[in-house]
Order: C-alpha cells, then sequence, then structure tokens
C-alpha cells in the first residue's frame, strides 16, 4: 500500500511470512518436530546429492501446526551451504479446481514479476528472464504461453499457435503444460529448486 494522508493505492499482496508468529513481540522455538524437520532435511539432502526429485506431502488436521513445520523447514533449508532455489504458492479455494493457478504463482515469485508494473514491463521483465535461462527458441515459445499463464501477455503480434491456442482450450493446456515443463527443467538443471506449496 502506497499512498499520504487519507489516500492509499493498493499495489499487490504480500508474500506470506513463513516465520512463526510471535508472542509477546518474541519468537517462539519450535518443539516437538524435530523428528518430521529430520525427516524432511534427509529428503532435501538427498535431492542434492543423487540428484534426483522427490515429493513430501504433509496432512493433519487443522491446528496441528503444518504451516510452522514449513516455516522452520524452509528456514533450515535458506540455511544450508547449498544453492537452492526455494519457491513456494498458496492455495486458495477460490480458485479450487483451476489448473495452473499454483504454477503462475511460482513463476511470478521466481521472476520477481511485479503486480503494480503494466503488463508490458512484466512482458519485457518475463522475456530478459527466460532468454537467459532456455535457448532462443524455446524462450521465445515460453514467453508468450507462461505471459498467458501470469497474466502479462505478448504486447507483439501473437504466432499462429499462441491465436490457436487462445480459441481452442485443450491446445492452450498442453502449450502451458510444455512451456511450465521447459521453464522448471531449466531451473533444475541450474540449482536444486524446493517447491513448496501450502493448502
Amino acid at each position: 500500500i502506497q499512498g499520504r494522508g487519507s489516500v492509499r493505492q493498493l499495489l499487490g499482496e504480500r508474500e506470506t511470512s513463513v516465520h512463526a508468529r510471535p508472542l509477546l513481540g518474541k519468537p517462539t522455538p519450535c518443539v516437538g518436530r524435530q523428528t518430521e524437520l529430520a525427516f524432511l532435511e534427509g529428503i532435501l539432502s538427498e535431492c542434492i546429492n543423487e540428484p534426483e526429485a522427490r515429493a513430501v506431502l504433509i496432512t493433519s488436521p487443522p491446528g496441528i501446526g503444518k504451516s510452522r513445520l514449513r516455516g522452520e523447514f524452509v528456514e533450515r533449508a535458506r540455511k544450508r551451504q547449498s544453492v537452492i532455489r526455494i519457491l513456494s504458492a498458496r492455495g486458495d479455494p477460490v480458485y479450487a479446481g483451476s489448473a495452473f493457478v499454483l504454477a503462475a504463482q511460482l513463476i511470478r515469485g521466481a521472476m520477481e514479476l511485479s503486480a503494480s508494473e503494466g503488463a508490458e514491463a512484466q512482458h519485457a521483465c518475463l522475456r530478459r528472464y527466460l532468454r537467459d535461462l532456455l535457448e532462443e527458441r524455446p524462450a521465445e515459445h515460453a514467453a508468450e504461453f507462461l505471459g498467458e499463464l501470469v497474466r502479462a501477455p505478448t504486447t507483439g503480434a501473437p504466432s499462429p499457435l499462441l491465436v490457436a491456442a487462445r480459441n481452442d482450450p485443450r491446445i492452450m493446456f498442453e502449450q502451458l503444460h510444455t512451456a511450465f515443463e521447459s521453464w522448471l527443467g531449466a531451473m533444475a538443471c541450474s540449482a536444486t529448486v524446493l517447491l513448496v506449496l501450502d493448502d
């Protein structure tokens, strides 16, 4: 939020903090989760050393401490010596059943796209980022389709494939899948990638 006096402008949403809520203004220690944290750290070590992809699903009733466990684990991952790219996204019941909503959040976070910038500026940032990450042809394809995904569409003339995809949801789904897979594959080749999906 920015502005002066009684006029305020909402620029965007703050990233949700993974830190624990303070008690009387002080952070509280995480207790009783050493087994789970050791297990998660062991899985992460396997991914770094092998390398291989692994998935861990944490479930429990509300209020048991899943978010706190996630926060503690992410903090420990950040403190490791290895280069780890941590990307997070949160589910929202409003978008339940919508394909690629979490993927769009992951991409926006990785590319540091700001909702306060216009779509043209966001798309230019997206193109620069992808050119550094992918070869030229895959980068152009990914920029067009990931731009659609993160609501920063191409400002130039769309390719025939993008025109076709805009008119056929099946083609759009396939091309978004391909573009997302190219991006994530290239990310994983440059560093260990930790995806944290919440709720």
